[in-house]
């Protein structure tokens, strides 16, 4: 300090700080304004702070130049990292055949392959040839009917050969074909024959009853060979790559499913793509688990066909068993195969690699590095892929490697933006709303323009494009692709299948029972998602009444698995759910109150063990249903390898439907024992065999809770 008459005068002077923030910006004043960071050095890497500082640099220069600009205009990125985002990360162009329909793909490769099998199916094989000319003989009929492009066809069959003919005919007509699953309940099925108004169906009699009350026109029932009559020639039409090849419907906000159109020219671009990036050629055999009314379909049946490869179609209950599913891909010398993440873990980890499988596609649901790495660690080619029905199939793709799971780079001819909530593109490492456009999106909701409008919007970065908005939080990394950060709403994936939490809680309140309603989605100890449903209500809630109330309505996978009656539902301090003090209310549900009988035998009281740690419950009673409690199909996987293992008897997945309480089940183990030992007619293995071809003929029950 030197002293000059009354002046004080600061010559010099130190700072130093202490913060408990990972970061903090401090200001000084003194000759000149200075800025500096300080940060965590555990978190936060130098080059990452120098980021930041450029970007706060860059909006304090925009703030004083342009004064009165609205803030949300303000581009904080400089011209090198727009051109990284926009042009670097999406550089994307590739050629492919804008103008053709999936159809003449298919037909183009038929003519190649006329005498090599194209599906199999149990015991029934058909050739590129056979299967061209039933295709054609379809659709011959279907236009005759009057299928004209854009034409919507519903399709309601069982998993066979005659479900791709199906498929490929609706597309040869004209058309566009609508896959409703076989297990949907009544009012969901005719909810969607209303609103897509179609007037025909391609169906077979032991379905027909979920259908024909809702339906006035035309239907094709598949049964025997009488329908494959008249000319095998490839149609001539009119349809063009712009018209509507599928529409698919999944789960809406609004309490209904919702329609989304997919274009040839979307379908083609994507299959051109997928075969050469996964390697799908002619001899390949590839193995589809997909059920035909969800999206991994269209990989698996027409990237199978258009690039030469053997499509396998096994029996659906199939994956329901471990052993079996192993077995079949070694029978049948499977390269590869498409999986959710959830199902990966109960069928391909814990085992040596299969013999001839090679690559594994997944996706669907978040893919967990531990899982990720194990998949790898036994030899697999593992694909990761991001996408929604909205964007046909695919946006984003990763090989998986040692690194963290990504989501991957974007897909052929297609772009991806993480924007902000004003649709500024946002730094590389900033979390924001993943955007998808390019030739891959899905002209639209059927006959929902609002929606349309809402999700699909003008492209801000390329004139004459449209963005769709996906909900889906994501971020970029260094090196282009894109990390995962969860959902914006509360639209949910139970193994692998999209549903709107919003629309079962709709159905819920519709019960004049119930006063208030929310459904959350966590994960149990073995990483698997499941739906917990908290109710209020005047009187006391019987929970089976629940579940058959929504069964009327929702398909399985969107049953909760777990109800709880509160006094209140807990709020925030903006009035909102607080769903954190839900998930607080019980961590496992005690379902004690329910138990009707405690086990008794030694068998009951094995197979209670089993169960107990399968469904992760302290209690069981043995007249409690297996699927109210938490169990669904990738439990049974569980379940059935644990029973072999434990009881040694390997049982027919049949049985494990039918007899679905613990004094059910041990009462058919005990009959099955005796009967074994009764001579060759009641040989145990060929009852199993029995119970599969029983299965087959009451696929109505055993469906429960197979949604996989």
């Amino acid at each position: 300090l030197n002293q000059k008459s009354d002046t004080l005068r600061i010559n010099s002077y130190r700072a130093f700080e202490k913060t408990i923030y990972n970061l903090t910006l401090g200001i000084t004043a003194f000759n000149g304004t200075n800025l500096f960071f300080s940060y965590n050095s555990k978190l936060f890497s130098e080059e990452y702070i120098k980021t930041i500082a450029k970007h706060y640099r860059n909006i304090l220069q925009a703030v004083i130049s342009r004064p009165h600009e609205m803030l949300s205009k303000i581009n904080i990125l400089d011209e090198s990292e727009r051109d990284q985002i926009l042009n670097q990360f999406n550089n994307t162009e590739i050629d492919y055949p804008y103008d053709k329909c999936i159809q003449h793909l298919f037909e183009e490769q038929a003519r190649q392959s006329h005498d090599r099998t194209a599906v199999v199916f149990e015991n029934e094989h058909i050739t590129y040839g056979e299967l061209n000319h039933k295709a054609n003989q379809l659709a011959a009929q279907l236009k005759k009917s009057g299928v004209r492009p854009d034409s919507i066809v519903a399709i309601l069959i069982e998993r066979s050969v005659n479900m791709v003919i199906s498929m490929l005919a609706v597309l040869k007509s004209g058309g566009a074909y609508l896959p409703i699953a076989t297990n949907l309940p009544f009012p969901r099925i005719e909810h969607i024959l209303k609103d897509s108004n179609t007037t025909w169906v391609i169906t077979q009699q032991s379905l027909f009853d979920k259908c024909k009350t809702f339906l006035d026109g035309y239907e094709i029932f598949m049964e025997g060979d009488k329908i494959y009559t008249g000319d095998s020639k490839n149609l001539k039409g009119n349809v063009k790559s712009g018209n509507l090849a599928y529409v698919m419907y999944t789960s809406g906000t609004t309490g209904v499913p919702k329609g989304i159109m997919i274009e040839h020219r979307s379908v083609t671009n994507y299959l051109r793509w997928v075969g050469p990036t996964v390697d799908i050629q002619s001899g390949t055999n590839y193995l589809t688990i997909s059920d035909y009314s969800v999206d991994p379909i269209i990989t698996d049946v027409f990237g199978s066909l258009i690039h030469g490869a053997k499509l396998f179609l096994p029996d659906k209950n199939l994956v329901l068993n471990k052993e079996h599913f192993a077995n079949y891909i070694m029978r049948h010398n499977i390269d590869m195969t498409d999986v959710v993440p959830s199902l990966l873990k109960e069928l391909i980890l814990g085992t040596n690699k299969l013999r001839g499988l090679n690559t594994i596609l997944t996706g669907g649901e978040k893919l967990e590095n531990w899982v990720k790495d194990q998949i790898i660690g036994q030899g697999y080619k593992l694909f990761n892929h991001y996408g929604l029905t909205e964007t046909t199939v695919d946006a984003l793709v990763t090989q998986c490697s040692s690194k963290n799971t990504s989501l991957g780079k974007p897909i052929a001819n297609s772009k991806c933006y993480i924007l902000d909530q004003d649709s500024n593109i946002v730094p590389v490492g900033v979390q924001g709303e993943i955007c998808i456009s390019g030739n891959n999106l899905a002209r639209g909701y059927l006959n929902n323009p609002k929606l349309t409008e809402k999700k699909f919007i003008a492209n801000p970065y390329l004139p004459d494009e449209r963005l769709y908005r996906t909900g889906d939080l994501g971020w970029w990394l260094s090196d282009g692709n894109v990390a995962f950060g969860g959902r914006m709403d509360r639209q949910v994936k139970i193994r692998g299948l999209r549903l709107e939490l919003e629309e079962i809680e709709g159905l819920l309140l519709n019960n004049r029972d119930i006063k208030d309603a929310v459904v959350i989605d966590k994960r149990d100890k073995n990483g698997q998602t499941h739906l917990f449903a908290y109710l209020t209500a005047d009187i006391q809630l019987d929970f089976a009444i629940m579940r058959t109330y929504l069964a009327q309505y929702l398909p399985k996978h969107m049953i909760p698995s777990y109800f709880f009656q509160i006094d209140k539902l807990p709020l925030n301090s903006t009035g909102k759910i607080d769903e954190r003090s839900l998930e607080a209310i019980v961590s496992v549900p005690d379902k004690s109150k329910e138990i009707v009988s405690l086990p008794k035998t030694d068998l009951e009281r094995k197979v209670t063990d089993i169960w107990r740690d399968v469904l992760n419950l302290e209690k069981i009673g043995v007249d409690q249903n297996f699927f109210d409690i938490g169990g669904n199909s990738l439990y049974i996987i569980r379940l059935n390898s644990m029973l072999k293992t434990t009881l040694a008897i390997d049982i027919p997945v049949v049985a494990l439907f039918e007899h679905s309480t613990i004094r059910s089940f041990t009462a058919y183990l005990s009959a099955e024992k005796k009967m074994e030992g009764a001579g060759d007619e009641h040989n145990y293995k060929n009852r199993v065999s029995k119970g599969r071809d029983r299965l087959k003929q009451r696929r109505g029950m055993v469906s429960r809770g197979t949604n996989v």
